[in-house]
C-alpha cells in the first residue's frame, strides 16, 4: 500500500514496468529508461538494456518478475 499519491504513481509505474518485462516485450522498455541510464556504472541504452533482459530469462522459460514491497 503506497503512503502517498506519489508513492502510487511510482508502484503503478513500476507495475507498468513489470507488465512488460513479463510479457518478455524487452523493446518496449525504453517508456521506462532515461536517456543516459547507467546499468553498473556502465552507459547502457534501450538495444543493451533489452539484450540483458533476453539473457535473464533464457536460463529461465517462463520466470516471471514480480513486485515485493519494502518490509519497514
Amino acid at each position: 500500500m503506497a503512503d502517498s499519491p506519489a508513492d502510487q504513481a511510482l508502484a503503478d509505474r513500476y507495475a507498468a514496468y513489470l507488465g512488460v518485462c513479463n510479457a518478455y516485450d524487452f523493446d518496449r522498455l525504453g517508456g521506462f529508461l532515461a536517456p543516459d541510464g547507467r546499468v553498473g556504472g556502465v552507459p547502457t541504452g534501450l538495444p543493451a538494456y533489452a539484450a540483458s533482459g533476453v539473457r535473464a530469462i533464457e536460463p529461465f522459460p517462463g520466470h516471471h518478475w514480480r513486485y515485493r514491497p519494502r518490509w519497514d
